[in-house]
Parts: structure tokens; sequence; C-alpha cells
């Protein structure tokens, strides 16, 4: 899944622009990704289903008693199970210490026009646990969306796309964020998906649906429904980091968007939004491949149709050693 042309939007959404404060004026020009509005528009939309919130983003302290751990604390499940759409199979990590534990890592020589295996950037980066990342432009390969690595601001574009990331401080922040606030937060590291799945324990896709656009991937209206292998990031109640990459075909098999923030809610995560998926959802572990990726090698092996990663732009990196 990565960038497609922009679509027509519905009447709501031209309201919405046009009741966009003239203080906080859109962040991108006519023709880009990304959703058209601005932050305080996201705050209004947000409010009318939020009544008593006042913030377009959650905060929550990451886990920090193993933080003295110059390793990562690492529990990895392979989930085998039926829900409502079928039977699924899905892989699961779990970082009890995420403070300089984990990092968003773009591909070796830069998020510009460059597409690399998420295996070989967690190979260059020493990531024991590896997944695809943030989506891309699949015409030039580009990153799309803000993206901050171990304190380096690669993009700060300010597109109202959900967001995960985790502070200097040690707060991990899920939700919507304006350019200025990327920057006054200091960062260490955030990447934007398209759709905020959890929010505080709860499944939170329709509410998403009407602050994001779906301009950065190209399904279409339909991104959301459809089955398909789907990767995310998020965090439970006792602030460790989660990453849950479900297998799938899309159009064929694994999980829409509202089932997996049902399946993310059931393992107990409270805050978590929508990373890259299809054929771009890789786990890797200690080098190796975990999940099964959808898109076909290019040529059989001994005769037989299998399965291999596709080239990708960011990853979640959790590092086999603590990061200075």
């Amino acid at each position: 899944m990565g960038f497609c042309p922009p679509v027509s939007f519905p009447s709501i959404f031209c309201c919405f622009v046009a009741l966009a404060c003239a203080s906080d004026p859109l962040p991108y020009p006519h023709g880009s990704h990304g959703s058209r509005i601005s932050n305080n528009e996201a705050l209004r939309i947000i409010r009318s289903y939020e009544q008593t919130t006042n913030a377009t983003y959650t905060a929550h302290p990451a886990n920090n008693a193993r933080s003295g751990d110059d390793k990562p604390v690492v529990s990895h499940y392979r989930i085998e199970r039926s829900i409502s759409s079928g039977f699924i199979t899905a892989t699961l990590f779990t970082l009890q210490n995420p403070v300089k534990h984990f990092s968003f890592k773009q591909p070796e020589g830069g998020c510009g026009a460059n597409r690399v295996r998420a295996s070989l950037t967690a190979a260059h980066a020493d990531c024991e646990v590896a997944t695809n990342g943030g989506f891309f432009d699949t015409h030039n390969g580009d990153c799309l969306g803000t993206l901050v690595s171990d304190g380096k601001v690669i993009q700060n574009t300010g597109y109202q796309n959900s967001m995960f990331g985790i502070t200097k401080n040690g707060t991990i922040v899920t939700g919507y964020l304006h350019k200025d606030q990327v920057l006054a937060m200091d960062f260490d590291n955030l990447v934007a998906g398209v759709l905020w799945l959890v929010r505080e324990g709860r499944p939170y896709v329709k509410e998403s649906l009407h602050v994001e656009n779906m301009t950065v991937q190209n399904t279409g209206n339909a991104f959301a429904t459809i089955q398909s292998a789907r990767t995310s990031i998020g965090h439970d109640a006792d602030g460790n980091v989660v990453l849950l990459v479900v297998d799938g075909k899309s159009y064929q098999r694994g999980v829409s968007l509202f089932d997996m923030a049902d399946l993310l809610v059931n393992l107990g995560v409270q805050n978590a939004i929508n990373l890259d998926g299809g054929g771009s959802a890789t786990a890797v572990q200690n080098g190796t491949v975990v999940n099964f990726p959808s898109d076909e090698c290019p040529t059989a092996y001994h005769g037989v149709t299998t399965s291999c990663e596709r080239a990708v732009t960011s990853v979640t990196c959790f590092h086999r050693s603590k990061v200075q």
C-alpha cells in the first residue's frame, strides 16, 4: 500500500476545510497527500466525538522498570485464531523497555526515492526485531508523512494523519500533531501512519476516518474495510510498545482495520495506529522474516511459488543494544 493520486472528497470534508482557522493554515498545498484540514479543525472534529477531550493526541509514560537493561526485553507470540471474518495468523512483539531501545529507521541511503527490504534495513541498523513502518510513494519511493529517527527530524509535514512516537523524556504520544508540536515536544522517534486504530482502550477507526483522508494509500475508499495484511504499532497500559503484524492478501484474506482495532483491544492495547500494510506487511526477528508476506517472489523455488518481502522505506526497529 502506498501513494495514489488525490481523490475527490465528500462534501463534509469541503465544509471542514472551509471552516479552518486563518491562524492555523492548511499545512500543505492542494494536490499533495495528507488530510486537508488543519490541526485546529482536527480538534474540532474530535471534540464532536469526544466531548470532554481538549487534545488531538494522548500521552502515556513508557515502561521504565527495565530501563537499565542494555538489551531489549522482547516477548514474541504467534497468534492463530478465528475472528468474525475468518481465521487469521499474526505476529505480536512486545517491548518492555522502550526508552532508547526502539527507533523508526529510514533505509540506508535515506528516505528520498529509496526502498529497501525491511530485513536489510534491520541488518544495517542492528535490529533484533523490525517491521515495515510508514507509508511511501510507490511511484518514486519517497517516505510519506512525518518521521523522526533517533532525535533527528527527517520529515515534518504537518499532515493530520495519525502518529506514534516517544519523546526524549520517555513519554509515548499517539494521535494528531501540528508540525510545531513535533518540534516542541522533543521527540526521540515519531512516525506517521493512516488511521488511529485504538484510542484509550477502545476502537477509534470510525472517528479517525473523519479526520484523516486516504490519499496516502492506494486502496481507495475501501481501505478500512477490506481484508488485507496489516501492521500496527501501539502501547499497552504498562507503557510497553506493541507491534502487531497480521498476515493476509488484499481483498482475499487478513483483517479489516475495524477487526484490527478489535484485535488490538482484546490484546490489551491502549493506543495504536495503522502503519503501511498489504504486501508491505513484514515482521523480522534476528534477521529472519517470521511472518508470511503476500507478494509472490519473481521466480518460483523448485517450481513452487513462494512469498517475498516487498521493498519499503522506514521500519520500526527494536535495537539489539540500547541507543546512546
